[in-house]
């Protein structure tokens, strides 16, 4: 904590060319809405979940050295919300470059479901939940699975895919089973990489995501 502190304090003193000199390192993280984390944060909402804005600083070995963008912060380099989310955005696209593939890929060991499922993330594993806003990600995953999508969050750092087949009831049970599970296990033993109980919906015809509740309704 104490480094984090140090950071968000030195880091608008290392920037003399202000914001310009940081927006190319800019990244975002999916984060639950009650985390403590957005107390010290400027963060905008998606759904029912929060993203948080960070400065990329370095990473190795699957552990990441940034420093979170505060309303300070925004106010000294006079920039919006808008314009942050953008900037971070394309950015963290160089930074952390996605990772789509089905199960099998991810998770070599994983017993093969009867159901395929494709896994949006990053290369490093790292930020993985904002990798369903990357242009065309969510399309690329519909193409592979042939449809439109129910995304279930299995954490921050990923988001699973299944085909909807055409929003048929027991596929949105399947989805809130296996979100269930994940997040029994998330909520007792890694509660930093819970996200959210709701699933989401892609559809690949139109190009919206929304969550699963407002198509089924």
């Amino acid at each position: 904590m104490q480094t984090k502190a140090t950071l968000n304090h030195i880091i608008p003193q290392l920037c003399p060319q202000g914001y310009n000199n940081i927006k190319d390192r800019l990244f975002i993280k999916f984060v639950h809405k009650g985390s403590d984390c957005l107390k010290n944060s400027h963060f905008t909402t998606l759904f029912d979940f929060a993203m948080t804005y960070h400065i990329y600083i370095a990473d190795t070995d699957n552990t990441l050295l940034s420093c979170r963008v505060s309303d300070s912060m925004m106010n000294l380099f006079q920039i919006d919300s808008d314009r942050l989310h953008a900037d971070a955005l394309a950015s963290m696209q160089k930074i952390f470059p996605e990772k789509i593939c089905f199960m099998e890929e991810f998770i070599p060991y994983e017993r093969i479901e009867k159901t395929p499922t494709v896994v949006l993330t990053t290369q490093k594993l790292l930020c993985g939940g904002p990798s369903i806003l990357y242009p065309g990600a969510l399309q690329k995953a519909s193409e592979m699975l042939h449809g439109s999508l129910y995304l279930i969050p299995s954490s921050t750092e990923e988001f699973y895919a299944i085909n909807d087949h055409n929003r048929d009831p027991e596929r949105i049970q399947f989805c809130k089973n296996k979100l269930e599970g994940i997040n029994e296990f998330n909520r007792n033993y890694d509660t930093d990489h819970y996200l959210t109980d709701t699933i989401l919906h892609y559809d690949a015809r139109k190009h919206v995501l929304t969550t699963a509740e407002e198509i089924m309704a």
